[in-house]
Order: C-alpha cells, then sequence, then structure tokens
C-alpha cells in the first residue's frame, strides 16, 4: 500500500463514456515527511507549554507574537494583552538586555543567562534569570528572538539568608 494523488480526465470534454485518462503519482515520501513535520511541531509545543519556565517569543519587528501558559502565570499578564505589543513597553529598562534593538547582536552572543529584575502585571519586580537567542531563516535573516524567563525568587531569598548569616558570624 502506498498514498496516492489521481489526477483524472475525461477523454472528450464532459462524454466520461468515451473514456478517461488517469495519472497516479505516489505521494507517501511527502505524507510521510507531511507527518513528521507534525509531530515535531507538537512535540515542541508540548515542551514550550509544559515548561516551567515562561517564553515569549518576538517577531523581526520585536512584536511579541506568542507566549507560553508559565509566562502569564509568573508575570500575571494574559496572553491577549500581550500579542502585539513590544517588551519595551513592559519593561522600558530592561527591554534592551534581554531583545537589542538590534537583534543581530544576538546571534554570536555566548549563551549565558542574564539576571534581571522584572516588572509584573500589578508593577511588582521579581527577579528572572533570562536566556535569549534568535531564530533564523532559510537565508539566515533574523526571523524570530525568543527568551526563557526562570523566577529566581526563591533562590534570591536563600543568597540574602545565606549572606546574613555569614556576617552574623562574622560579626
Amino acid at each position: 500500500p502506498f498514498w496516492a494523488m489521481i489526477y483524472a480526465k475525461a477523454l472528450v470534454p464532459g462524454d466520461m463514456s468515451k473514456g478517461l485518462i488517469a495519472v497516479i503519482e505516489d505521494i507517501t515520501s511527502q505524507r510521510i515527511a507531511a507527518q513528521a513535520l507534525r509531530q515535531s511541531e507538537r512535540l515542541n509545543r508540548t515542551i514550550i507549554d509544559q515548561t516551567a519556565d515562561g517564553f515569549l517569543l518576538v517577531d523581526a519587528g520585536l512584536r511579541i507574537c506568542d507566549v507560553n501558559r508559565s509566562f502569564t502565570r509568573l508575570l500575571g499578564f494574559t496572553r491577549e494583552n500581550l500579542i502585539g505589543r513590544r517588551p519595551d513597553e513592559l519593561w522600558p529598562e530592561n527591554a534592551p538586555h534581554i531583545f537589542p534593538n538590534n537583534l543581530l547582536e544576538l546571534i554570536d552572543k555566548p549563551q549565558a543567562p542574564i539576571d534581571l529584575e522584572l516588572s509584573n502585571a500589578e508593577g511588582n519586580t521579581h527577579p528572572f534569570l533570562v536566556n535569549s537567542g534568535v531564530v533564523l531563516d532559510d537565508q539566515h535573516a533574523i526571523e524570530h528572538a525568543y527568551a526563557f524567563f526562570t523566577d529566581i525568587t526563591v533562590l534570591k531569598k536563600i543568597e540574602t539568608h545565606l549572606v546574613e548569616a555569614k556576617e552574623a558570624a562574622e560579626s
């Protein structure tokens, strides 16, 4: 068995009784490739949606085009309020550290997360480790940029307690 596309045409237009000509094309490889692509897209979407880290995707014009549930949970914004906006509208001072105005700077940037305080929807700040990068198209032009946001509030509290304990022990 194989997948096929059948093209048929009447020998005499409008009169099928005179016969028809048919061409059968094996499209099994295209169907398998399409199925593999759908599985890959589903896998990637599942990972993005189920990670505890926030995920933000911007287009080449720095407009937000996607976020995951964790991003909305961590920062209190709704997806609807984010799509189409620019990160510098949310965090005027910190957005350039995440997505520089010239996204080309992200291409050769070492993959080291940065520690930032970001405001949530209510205006309260929380510490995050942010790691960003770009997605290139077939011509190596920037198509999108993305960032992952890891909430480090608990780690910062532990760090504060350790510093306080160290200072108390030294005095």
